[in-house]
């Protein structure tokens, strides 16, 4: 037996001669790399991003293939036995027939299937759809979500004609006249108290911030990432959700505002806004944004009479806020309020 160390740039091999043994095989855009795996007992790679399809052949001599960071944009294809011992972030599809073992993290945000054993140390996430499981073993915490529809089936959304679709209803509402949760920016579950102690992206300060932040003055230890929009994890519409919801951008907000017309008014008893598309074809097509007041420590302010709904987007200037739209009887407009206030979110999908 031999152990193998490589990296992404692997000589090209021929097709030909792929064909007539057990390979590795990976392609990045035109370019086809392998190698033999046929007495390996020890696979190890590093990162390998931005790959196209990733597909293992691998026999029974080998006994674990590790990878350290596995980011694949399409489709992974597994014929046998996969050990990941840190995390793998796959966006589409992984098909796998026997057994995936994980020690860390999983997360996929559409599809997983074929799996006959799945076995987790720690967490897996999941956006969409598991199916054909046979066996899952987690040590310590699941997130499934099982659906039969895909998740903008799910919930309604109204095409009016814009850049994005927008769901009828508030994350955490059935109805379009209900409130639903509220979330502090970059948090997926609703809490009773908002405050800076409590904000999940801080160490207990405006100026501690641990995550979304371009400005060293205002990171812990002069943090800095320069993300200025939420990652997936932390979109409170797609974690909630799933499928392709996710928070709207602060550009998306200021295009309901700008091509719609606004109008105060009440609907099932509840205070809020009637949007109408003024896009030609679409002037026949509204939603509801009710006047579903915010969360500030553990008090509930405002509710009936001024709405505020988080964007995905921060504030580069002061990342200690986040961009939302704001209204009241008199005005709606954009504007900025701290990251760990409890606000509406409506969602958006493509």
């Amino acid at each position: 037996m031999k152990r193998i160390s490589t990296i992404v740039t692997l000589v090209v091999i021929s097709i030909f001669a792929m064909a007539q043994t057990n390979q590795l095989v990976w392609s990045n855009g035109n370019l086809i790399y392998g190698t033999s795996v046929e007495t390996i007992d020890s696979l190890t790679y590093g990162e390998m991003e931005e790959m196209d399809t990733l597909r293992l052949f691998l026999p029974q001599s080998v006994v674990k293939v590790r990878y350290d960071t596995l980011s694949v944009h399409d489709t992974v294809c597994i014929h046998d036995t996969i050990s990941i011992l840190d995390t793998i972030f796959i966006p589409d599809t992984l098909t796998l027939r026997d057994t995936l073992m994980v020690r860390d993290t999983l997360i996929m945000q559409d599809m997983l299937t074929m799996i006959d054993t799945l076995i987790m140390r720690d967490t897996l996430t999941l956006r969409d759809t598991l199916t054909m499981i046979d066996t899952l073993t987690v040590r310590d915490t699941i997130y499934i979500e099982i659906l039969t529809e895909t998740a903008n089936e799910v919930h309604e959304y109204v095409d009016l004609g814009l850049s994005v679709k927008w769901a009828t209803c508030n994350v955490g509402a059935n109805k379009p006249f209900e409130y639903g949760d509220y979330f502090a920016w970059g948090e997926t579950k609703p809490k009773e108290k908002h405050t800076w102690e409590s904000y999940l992206h801080c160490n207990g300060a405006h100026n501690n911030i641990t995550k979304y932040n371009p400005l060293s003055n205002y990171g812990k230890d002069g943090f800095t990432d320069n993300k200025t929009v939420l990652d997936p994890e932390d979109d409170a519409a797609t974690a909630n959700w799933g499928g392709t919801w996710r928070m709207p951008t602060k550009e998306e907000q200021d295009e309901l505002k700008q091509k719609c017309t606004w109008v105060l008014t009440t609907e099932n008893g509840v205070k809020g806004y009637r949007i109408t598309s003024n896009v030609e074809g679409y002037t026949d097509r509204s939603i509801f944004l009710p006047s579903a007041g915010l969360l500030f420590d553990n008090a509930y302010s405002y509710g009936g009479e001024y709405g505020s709904y988080w964007s995905s987007s921060l504030d580069e200037n002061e990342p200690q806020n986040a961009y939302y739209y704001a209204f009241s009887p008199t005005y709606a407009i954009p504007y900025c309020n701290n990251r760990f206030v409890g606000q509406s979110v409506r969602a958006v999908c493509p």
